[in-house]
């Protein structure tokens, strides 16, 4: 059978609750969970993880090498 994706909720006590189509037969199954909201980050705590990054010398390639490995 194909996979199917559903929607479900997560409770309180940490359960999983879903509706699966009647097609699906009884037993056990494999459940990856994506979840849906926003980022755990504020936008001001992400820049200023991108500033200390780039304040460390972890701020990548110039615009210089990135035109010269396009051109590569």
């Amino acid at each position: 059978m194909p996979d199917i994706a559903i929607k479900g909720t997560i409770t309180a006590d940490h359960k999983l609750v879903a509706d699966v189509p009647s097609d699906i037969p009884a037993g056990e199954v494999a459940v990856i969970v994506r979840v849906n909201g926003k980022p755990r980050g504020t936008a001001s705590a992400v820049l200023a993880g991108f500033k200390a990054a780039a304040a460390r010398g972890a701020g990548g390639r110039t615009r210089e090498q990135i035109d010269r490995d396009l051109e590569d």
